[in-house]
């Protein structure tokens, strides 16, 4: 049995879905509220610790990190050193890979997959570098004051003095920036309900 032409029918992210993890979209990963290795989490806090793609896995609690071949064996509970052969055995069944899968189409498979996740990552970066460059202006767009977020803040025991050494206002929402190099490369805010106001008497 090849790893490539497991590799090439099953991604990290399939052989979890089958398995039964549960899991939303995150960007161009998933997240998952077990880890493979550490379970799931005690705290809220921890939802969605495990994130995966499509060739590899990491838990933000545990550090658990690896391959398809390293998380199925953390599920199957399989030591990817000793007991190899069995996990690429219960991978390819899942995959629905046996003897005869030509190992040309595997490889291709597996190009066509690098080339498309070089091809987000490299969106992903041309976006996130373009709203970097972006956020001074946003920053200066935000109002240096506002009732409604004043009182926001205080209602949840921050008073708006202590917010940060800075924090600006959006019409419905409390922004702070976030800092690189002294250069603000993001701005994060809070969304707030702005009560509707009383209908006119008399």
């Amino acid at each position: 049995m090849n790893k490539a032409a497991v590799l090439a029918e099953l991604s990290v992210t399939e052989f979890l879905d089958r398995s039964g993890f549960e899991s939303e979209k995150s960007g161009s990963a998933r997240r998952y509220w077990v880890c493979p290795q550490c379970g799931p989490s005690n705290t809220t806090k921890a939802s969605g610790k495990f994130w995966a793609r499509d060739d590899f896995g990491n838990c933000n609690a545990c550090k658990f990190s690896g391959d398809l071949f390293a998380i199925a064996g953390a599920v199957l509970d399989l030591d990817p050193q000793k007991d190899f052969p069995a996990i690429l055995s219960a991978c390819a069944a899942i995959a629905g890979v046996d003897d005869n899968y030509d190992l040309a189409t595997a490889l291709k498979k597996l190009e066509a997959r690098q080339w498309r996740r070089q091809q987000k990552e490299r969106k992903a970066r041309v976006l996130r570098e373009r709203a970097e460059r972006g956020a001074p202006e946003v920053w200066k767009m935000l109002k240096e004051r506002s009732t409604k977020g004043q009182e926001y803040l205080a209602s949840r025991g921050i008073m708006p003095q202590h917010a940060g050494r800075e924090c600006r206002y959006g019409t419905h929402s409390v922004c702070l920036p976030l800092w690189r190099d002294s250069k603000i490369v993001s701005v994060v805010g809070r969304s707030f309900t702005v009560a509707p106001s009383p209908a006119p008497t008399g």
